[in-house]
């Protein structure tokens, strides 16, 4: 027996619990810290603040005789420090890389303070953070993303260049089932109406290349979502909203949405002015007027900074409120044309539950939260 796994035997439980709180407190700041960097990359406060919470882990968990993990956490503290004396800009991607590793530790700490046995992912984690620290400036943003790949490979993380129909699926004609065992089969009736709005999603998915599968992705999401809560929306208005709640960016002028800069504010306007014309578009079919309502307010925020009316809590619908999370979620963990990557799903999480009672519905968020933990459990 080594002195280390000598002194692992010798710490108490109240040791192991004291250590593992202090883990869950710096790892809450550490997120707090990343979400206020996705908005200010550049404050050195956040970068500092951020760095102290990092290095507190690491000695912590030096601390519980876990060094093997304590120099993985350093090799993050590292690539901290180099942004912090500005050897390295603080690139798309870093934020990620840091919750993911974080998350993995802690989830090895918890196992080897239990089972002595369980080292089998430390190496592999040590050497792939390890090799960022040796990475050249201009080739760090690049190396992040084959790191995420390779920590968390459901993250599906992929180059521009590389977007492909690769998750396309037929769009839903009979039933929508939950791909959850804990979850019942969710249906809806197919009439000849929802077969145009489905065509009309697909056609719309077909227009762009980073759509491709987004309908039947947001449809699990929001009708799960709907479930969880009992099902206080209509199945059928719900899925009608989800196919058709983009359908006024047909309107939209194509040069608007294929601009790779940034709109302008009068180009915002025009592009936000989709939510106006989906409603009026939809309103017309009889029948449909509660889709039609969930369609104009999907960008509303609970605390009136959405559009496009500035709503507030309980003036946005519930299905509204449903496709703003869902949205979200399918637009963080799934590429988009002006991301490099797909972000984690805990990062999405993370982002949601950091907005909740601001941009999105708290009880709504709550039942967002089963679903994906009733996701990750079969996972």
């Amino acid at each position: 027996m080594d002195i280390e796994e000598d002194i692992k035997l010798e710490l108490d439980e109240d040791l192991i619990k004291d250590f593992l709180e202090e883990f869950h407190d710096c790892n809450e700041e550490v997120e707090r810290t990343l979400l206020l960097l996705d908005q200010d990359s550049t404050s050195k406060d956040l970068i500092n603040q951020l760095f102290r919470s990092v290095h507190t882990i690491k000695s912590n968990l030096r601390m519980v005789a876990l060094d093997r993990l304590s120099e993985i956490v350093h090799t993050l503290e590292n690539i901290i420090d180099d942004v912090r004396n500005n050897r390295h800009q603080y690139v798309e991607g870093t934020s990620d890389i840091i919750l993911v590793v974080i998350t993995q530790v802690h989830e090895l700490s918890v196992q080897l303070l239990h089972d002595a046995n369980a080292e089998d992912n430390m190496d592999y984690l040590y050497n792939a953070v390890h090799h960022l620290c040796m990475v050249e400036p201009e080739h760090l943003q690049h190396e992040i993303y084959l790191t995420l790949q390779k920590l968390d490979p459901d993250g599906d993380y992929r180059d521009d260049d590389e977007l492909v129909d690769d998750t396309a699926s037929e769009p839903v004609r009979e039933t929508q089932p939950s791909p959850e065992k804990s979850l019942e089969e969710i249906t809806f009736e197919i009439d000849s109406d929802m077969e145009f709005f489905i065509e009309l999603g697909q056609q719309m998915e077909d227009s762009f290349s980073h759509w491709q599968g987004r309908n039947k992705r947001m449809l699990d999401l929001c009708l799960q979502m709907n479930q969880m809560a009992g099902t206080p929306i209509d199945t059928s208005q719900l899925a009608a909203a989800v196919y058709l709640h983009d359908i006024g960016m047909s309107f939209i002028p194509s040069e608007i949405l294929s601009k790779p800069a940034k709109l302008d504010a009068d180009e915002e306007l025009i592009l936000q002015n989709h939510c106006h014309l989906g409603h009026e578009w939809l309103k017309r079919i009889k029948g449909w007027e509660s889709a039609a309502k969930i369609v104009y307010q999907h960008h509303e925020r609970v605390n009136g900074s959405g559009y496009p009316q500035g709503l507030k809590n309980d003036e946005i619908c519930d299905g509204a409120k449903i496709i703003a999370i869902a949205n979200t979620y399918e637009a963080m963990t799934n590429s988009r044309a002006h991301r490099q990557h797909k972000r984690p799903i805990v990062r999405a999480v993370l982002e949601i539950n950091g907005n909740s009672g601001t941009l999105y519905d708290t009880q709504w968020v709550e039942h967002f939260n089963q679903v994906i933990k009733m996701r990750t459990k079969k996972t």
